[in-house]
C-alpha cells in the first residue's frame, strides 16, 4: 500500500515544526508542493528560497538528506500547478516539449522518483474543455521522462468533473490517480455540507471503478489535515453566512456555538483506512504534512 505525504514550500516559513521535526518512517512517498511551467516551458520554482536557496540546498536538498541519513526507502516527488497555478498548465501551448525536456532535467538533477500533476479545474465545463491538453501533456512526459519516473495525476472528487475527463485515455499514461476526497463543501453551498464525508468518496470510488474502468490499486484516496466552518450556522444541512477552511488543529478552537465544522476525526480517519484496505485500494495521501494532527 501506498502510503504518501505532501510537503509544502511554504512549510519552511512555519515558526513550530521544520522538515526534519516529522517522522517520514510511516510514508513510502513524500511530495513537496509546488512548481510550475512558465509560458515558455521553463522551471518556475514559484518560491525558489524556500525550495532551492535556503540553508541546506532549501527544502529539496534536506529531503535529500534525510532520506541518506534516516529514510533511505522514501521515494521523493514533485507537485506541479495546483489551485494558485492552475492555470499555467493550461497556458503552456506548444512549448510542452521544452517543459517536458526542463523538467527531465529538473527529475535527474534532484534526483526525484515521481511527478505529480495537480492540474485543477473550477467546474466541469472547464475540465472537459482542457481534457485534450491534459493527454498532449501526459503524452510528451511519456516521450520525455525516464521510465523509472511514475506520474499521477489529482482529480476531484465529483463523479460530473471526472465524466467530463477521458479517464479511460488518462489511465493509460500514468501510474495512479490522486482522488482529493475533500473540497465536498465550499461557499457554492446553500447550506452547510460535510468537507470530507465518507459515503460521498464512497460513490465516487464506485463510480471510478465503475463506469470509467479503473482499477482499485490505481486509485490513491486523499484524506486532510484541514476542515471546514460554516459560520452562523446551527446545524449541519442549515444556511450559513461565511464558510473558512482551517487547519483542524485551529478549527477545532472555534466557538461552536457560532460555527458548525467538518473535518477528519480519529474515527472518521479510521473509517477511511478501513474502507481503503477493505475496498483494495491503492493506498492513502495526506494534505497536507504540515498541519496533520493524528
Amino acid at each position: 500500500m501506498k502510503k504518501m505525504a505532501y510537503y509544502t514550500s511554504w512549510g519552511e516559513y512555519n515558526s513550530k515544526k521544520q522538515l526534519e521535526d516529522f517522522d517520514l518512517s510511516p510514508y513510502t512517498h513524500l511530495i513537496v508542493a509546488f512548481i510550475a511551467p512558465t509560458k515558455s516551458g521553463e522551471i518556475d520554482m514559484i518560491d525558489p528560497w524556500a525550495m532551492r536557496d535556503s540553508p541546506n540546498g532549501g527544502l529539496l536538498g534536506r529531503i535529500h538528506a534525510l532520506k541518506k541519513q534516516k529514510y533511505p526507502d522514501l521515494k521523493i516527488g514533485i507537485s506541479i500547478g495546483g489551485w494558485n497555478h492552475r492555470s499555467s498548465l493550461s497556458n503552456l501551448g506548444s512549448n510542452k516539449i521544452p517543459f517536458a525536456k526542463n523538467l527531465a532535467s529538473f527529475i535527474t538533477k534532484h534526483g526525484l522518483d515521481h511527478i505529480d500533476i495537480d492540474w485543477e479545474f473550477e467546474n466541469e465545463e472547464i475540465a472537459k474543455k482542457e481534457n485534450r491538453l491534459i493527454l498532449d501533456l501526459l503524452r510528451t512526459f511519456k516521450k520525455e521522462l525516464r521510465e523509472a519516473t511514475t506520474v499521477s495525476l489529482c482529480i476531484h472528487c465529483n463523479p460530473r468533473t471526472i465524466d467530463a475527463m477521458d479517464v479511460s485515455a488518462i489511465m493509460m499514461m500514468i501510474d495512479w490517480i490522486h482522488l482529493m476526497a475533500y473540497d465536498l463543501s465550499g461557499p457554492w453551498c446553500k447550506t452547510s455540507q460535510q468537507y470530507c464525508d465518507l459515503q460521498s468518496i464512497k460513490k465516487t470510488v464506485d463510480y471510478l471503478v465503475g463506469d470509467a474502468k479503473i482499477s482499485l490499486s490505481k486509485i490513491i484516496l486523499g484524506v486532510t489535515s484541514w476542515g471546514a466552518s460554516f459560520s452562523h450556522c446551527e446545524k449541519m444541512g442549515a444556511g450559513y453566512k461565511d464558510f473558512k477552511l482551517y487547519p483542524i488543529e485551529k478549527l477545532l478552537q472555534l466557538d461552536t456555538r457560532n460555527n458548525t465544522i467538518s473535518c477528519e476525526t480519529n474515527k472518521t480517519l479510521l473509517e477511511k483506512l478501513g474502507y481503503i484496505d477493505d475496498k483494495g485500494l491503492g493506498g492513502y495521501f495526506v494534505w497536507d504534512l504540515i498541519h496533520w494532527p493524528f
